[in-house]
């Protein structure tokens, strides 16, 4: 979030359609001043977010990709 002057709430609502894989580049849309940046895919960045993918986030069908997982 840092590196990129991303703000916790930008990332919350990060989809999987707003990574462009192919092109190195990031989606944001940003809820302060409503307007869409493309900011680049780092590639540390990226490695973390497919880690997450794979590994941290819970298997669901909805389209954001970090989901907060309630337990009973």
């Amino acid at each position: 979030m840092a590196r990129l002057g991303l703000r916790g709430i930008d990332v919350k609502r990060l989809e999987f359609s707003d990574f462009d894989w192919l092109g190195n580049r990031l989606s944001v849309a940003q809820v302060k001043t409503s307007h869409r940046v493309w900011l680049p895919l780092l590639e540390d960045i990226g490695r973390v977010v497919i880690d997450h993918i794979r590994a941290g986030r819970p298997v669901s069908d909805c389209l954001q990709m970090f989901l907060r997982r309630l337990r009973r």
